[in-house]
């Protein structure tokens, strides 16, 4: 794999900025929507999807420095300092290989036929995923905490009920498959590497919270497994809005082009 597949051909001044930048935005987005999972002493957010979209952005490099350690600064703020160690590591990977699949890379599908079959298989995986851990862990009412640092602006709670995953599942899968059809038959690629970024997440706390609470780290797999779900469906709109906003910054042909 080359340098030139690992960071964007920008001067390092840029590149430095961009890291330092997308670190902030991963932090902020992580820290600022966050969930308690008592079973585990973790919590779910919604800092997968500026991991996801860092690293389909900027590639591999910047996506695993932001993804570790903007992800640890996180929780390292919100008291979860139990977690930031493995957080460093795990988030860093996952940027990384998220970026490596997105950027370096070469599924070797050549044709578009085949890659909006591909496209149509992940997006009615996707649905049944939001589905089933909708339905089975994410139906009641939950109590959201809306903050920034040391500040905590509100909490809330939102009632999300089957009818809500049945109706969102079904919503996502129509765009993923319209937008596979339509606009970029290589969406599909981008969902592989989202969830293939995803997994190794979901087992690299597995194993790290295996180690610390025993059986009691299943508790918190089917979370994370809705955490990268939902990153990966803001992610993906989020980077594609930020290429067409910003078209000089995006000249070489990656995905999402």
């Amino acid at each position: 794999m080359n340098m030139k597949n690992l960071l964007p051909d920008y001067p390092t001044s840029l590149n430095l900025t961009i890291t330092a930048l997308m670190t902030a935005v991963v932090c902020i987005v992580t820290f600022a929507l966050q969930v308690a999972i008592p079973d585990t002493r973790g919590y779910f957010n919604i800092g997968e999807s500026a991991v996801f979209a860092t690293a389909i952005l900027f590639g591999p490099l910047i996506g695993a420095f932001a993804g570790g350690v903007g992800s640890c600064l996180a929780d390292i703020f919100s008291g979860y300092y139990l977690y930031a160690p493995a957080t460093l590591v795990i988030k860093g990977s996952e940027g990384f290989l998220v970026g490596f699949l997105t950027w370096g890379f070469n599924p070797r599908i050549k044709s578009e036929k085949t890659w909006k079959i591909v496209t149509t298989i992940f997006g009615v995986t996707v649905t049944l995923i939001l589905i089933v851990i909708g339905i089975l862990y994410y139906t009641s009412i939950w109590q959201f905490t809306l903050a920034i640092f040391e500040f905590t602006f509100f909490t809330f709670e939102v009632g999300l009920f089957a009818i809500f995953w049945i109706l969102l599942a079904f919503f996502v899968g129509f765009l993923i498959i319209f937008w596979g059809y339509k606009l970029e038959p290589e969406i599909g690629w981008l969902i592989i590497s989202c969830l293939i970024g995803g997994i190794v997440m979901v087992i690299g706390y597995f194993l790290y919270e295996f180690a610390i609470f025993g059986i009691a780290a299943l508790a918190e797999v089917p979370f994370n497994i809705g955490q990268f779900t939902i990153g990966m469906i803001i992610a993906l709109p989020v980077a594609k809005s930020v290429k067409v906003a910003f078209p000089q910054m995006f000249k070489k042909e990656y995905f999402l082009h």
